[in-house]
């Protein structure tokens, strides 16, 4: 009678590596979280903080023309096309919240913090959890990431 390839041994070695790996993975989900909500507060807390940059003020100017108008069109007279998804976006924020800095912030700091969940599973995907971890800490963390994460702009 011949032996079975996988002997007992090895078929508990395998199913002790997927618990550890079911373990690690639980609690990337945790940290993953964690990581998230770091930096949305962050983010949240330039929105609060830091007076808006002047580029911002164009930003806003084109959701309110939007409002007003239907689409972004400047004082000049031409249309504001930098950024039309932002512009509807913001618009939509601005009219369902009103008319605030701090509101006109809030589509740019959504995403910003979305991508850090999604940088984990980008890292996790093309490298290890170990990665994916890393990546989403170090974009939660990074200074320029939170500081255009809560600007309006696009």
């Amino acid at each position: 009678m011949r032996k079975p390839i996988f002997g007992g041994s090895a078929i508990t070695s395998i199913k002790s590596s997927f618990r550890i790996l079911g373990a690690v993975l639980g609690e990337s989900r945790f940290l993953v979280l964690l990581f998230t909500f770091l930096g949305f507060c962050l983010r949240l807390a330039h929105v609060v903080v830091v007076s808006p940059f002047v580029d911002e003020y164009i930003s806003i100017w084109a959701a309110r023309k939007i409002l007003e108008q239907g689409i972004p069109l400047l004082a000049a007279g031409t249309i504001y096309d930098h950024g039309l998804l932002f512009s509807y976006l913001d618009a939509l924020f601005l009219g369902l919240l009103g008319m605030s800095e701090t509101v006109a912030r809030f589509p740019t700091l959504l995403v910003s913090t979305l991508t850090i969940p999604l940088a984990f599973l980008l890292g996790r995907r093309l490298l290890s959890p170990g990665a994916g971890l890393l990546a989403a800490l170090l974009l939660a963390l990074d200074p320029e990431a939170i500081v255009w994460g809560g600007r309006a702009r696009m």
